[in-house]
């Protein structure tokens, strides 16, 4: 009687790559094969050893792996440059409107007089503005600066605003 032939490429090929499945993998041990293929468990063991399938396996394994965590990395810093353009987009938006309320809030009136205002009008879209700023700053991954105002740290809390333009339609974020 002769001995069986087998078709070890393709038995190392399912150990070592495993078996796809719902893209995943099965990893047979070396029993399924056996019982798979017909061969017999030593004989498979000994094929298995001489040619070094386990190192083979976790080394595929191991690029299996660090090709999956690649497309995820990249599937999300695609999204996180999307989602950070759309919050850029919000913040420039806000920003145009604190612009614009605080170039109405300092127009003389039609008496060239200078309206009285509210300072707590002026507080609230200060703290608007820093949010805003901090959102942007955050949105295009530069580092924040000092706390809130009046946080310990944070420079003592003085604001300062220098508009460059009377016209608040004339604001260039980009």
């Amino acid at each position: 009687m002769g001995k069986a032939k087998h078709d070890w490429p393709r038995i190392k090929k399912d150990y070592v790559e495993g078996i796809p499945n719902d893209g995943g993998h099965d990893w047979p041990s070396l029993d399924d094969l056996a019982v798979k293929y017909g061969a017999g468990r030593s004989a498979l063991r000994m094929q298995a050893s001489k040619d070094g399938w386990t190192d083979l396996r976790r080394q595929y394994q191991t690029k299996v792996d660090q090709t999956r965590r690649t497309k995820r990395a990249e599937k999300l810093g695609s999204r996180q440059a999307e989602f950070d353009s759309r919050v850029m987009r919000v913040a420039d938006t806000q920003l145009a409107m604190i612009v614009r309320k605080m170039n109405e809030m300092n127009a003389p009136g039609g008496d060239g007089a200078m309206p009285s205002v509210d300072p707590s009008v002026m507080i609230k879209l200060a703290r608007a503005l820093r949010d805003i700023q901090a959102v942007g700053r955050i949105a295009l991954g530069i580092p924040s600066v000092g706390g809130p105002m009046g946080a310990a740290g944070s420079g003592g809390g003085v604001m300062r605003f220098e508009w460059v333009t009377d016209d608040p339609t004339d604001v260039d974020f980009d």
